[in-house]
């Protein structure tokens, strides 16, 4: 996590990033995947907080974020709901 001000980014960098990073803030005691809506898997994220108490009392929250990925059908082109895998990858398989 990087803090600026009030702005707290999560960055997943390199290959498989987003998938790191979803398989890394999968939620502790909430839902991995939004029930409302089943194509989309839940995040959590602790964020750090401050009250404006003398000194300082460090807080964190928990926050969620519901997210959607989509792939487009290659015949089609209508987009589709991707469904992540339960057990992730470490590597993308070898085609010869």
């Amino acid at each position: 996590m990087q803090v600026d001000g009030v702005t707290a980014s999560f960055p997943g960098l390199g290959q498989w990033g987003l998938l790191r990073l979803i398989g890394a803030h999968r939620p502790l005691a909430a839902p991995a995947v939004d029930p409302l809506e089943p194509s989309r898997s839940i995040l959590e994220f602790t964020v750090p907080l401050q009250d404006g108490a003398t000194p300082p009392r460090s807080m964190e929250a928990r926050v969620y974020l519901a997210v959607g990925l989509n792939s487009l059908d290659p015949k089609s082109q209508a987009a589709q709901p991707l469904v992540l895998p339960r057990d992730w990858p470490r590597a993308a398989p070898l085609y010869w």
